[in-house]
């Protein structure tokens, strides 16, 4: 993906069900996805596993947790009581999708209403593929397992504690991402307009950093094997960091030891 794409990818973000839709003004919110008859309601703590992980959320913080029991949980914590229609809802696939929505399809509700999704992962267990849609609030992921991690975000602030996966791509519009890494992914892409993002790694760490786009910047504590225009080497530049888009900025700090 290119950077004079990313604008028209990114803004195609807001317009799809699975962000924030209504009158700001008349506070009237809603949300909108397809087969609701196959959603049950509230929380859950399930039987059988999960390979791949998909959450919508409306402009509160998602959380996403490694812990020391045997099967996925997840429920949410709101600031008002909640009814059928503005609980969370998931479906289980049978094929191990698990897919959580902030509210039940179609259903308008005051955008008063504050919850924060908790979603615990069984320590051992390695999930597929993760993708978080949210719109302005913080994602937190303490010490989650996957191979392919994708996050769409509108002023939100993505922060990664000890996150382990092989793939990484984030497409934001005003975000912060803060990633605190022992292991680093082998690629990490950032599409973006207007974000900083900050990766805390070892002082061995190998990457290679691409810029590409308007007003892309580069600050590093690490030291710097090759430099070229908008590509320089850290290392054995083994993790590929690719960032495309306007106004980016991407710091590597050097975590203490």
């Amino acid at each position: 993906m290119k950077y004079n794409t990313i604008i028209s990818v990114l803004m195609a973000l807001l317009m799809c069900g699975c962000f924030r839709v209504g009158d700001f003004k008349n506070a009237d919110m809603r949300v909108h996805y397809d087969s609701q008859d196959k959603y049950s309601m509230g929380g859950a703590k399930l039987d059988k596993p999960v390979d791949d992980l998909t959450i919508s959320w409306l402009g509160d913080s998602v959380v996403i947790e490694a812990y020391d029991g045997d099967r996925v949980e997840f429920y949410e914590v709101s600031n008002q009581p909640t009814d059928d229609n503005t609980t969370m809802y998931y479906w289980h696939k049978p094929d191990g999708s698990l897919l959580i929505q902030y509210a039940k399809s179609g259903v308008k509700f005051n955008n008063e209403l504050q919850k924060t999704l908790h979603v615990k992962v069984p320590r051992r267990a390695a999930l597929d593929e993760v993708e978080i849609n949210e719109t302005g609030a913080v994602i937190l992921l303490c010490e989650v397992w996957c191979n392919n991690l994708e996050v769409n975000t509108v002023s939100g602030q993505l922060v990664m504690e000890e996150t382990k996966c092989s793939d990484m791509e984030v497409n934001c519009v005003s975000a912060t991402i803060d990633a605190y890494w022992t292991k680093l992914p082998n690629s990490v892409e950032i599409n973006t307009v207007s974000s900083t993002s900050t990766f805390y790694v070892p002082e061995n760490a190998g990457l290679s950093c691409e810029l590409n786009g308007v007003h892309a910047e580069l600050d590093s504590e690490l030291p710097v094997v090759r430099h070229q225009k908008r590509y320089s080497v850290f290392g054995d530049g083994a993790c590929e960091v690719e960032i495309n888009g306007v106004s980016a900025k991407l710091a590597l700090k050097a975590r203490a030891k």
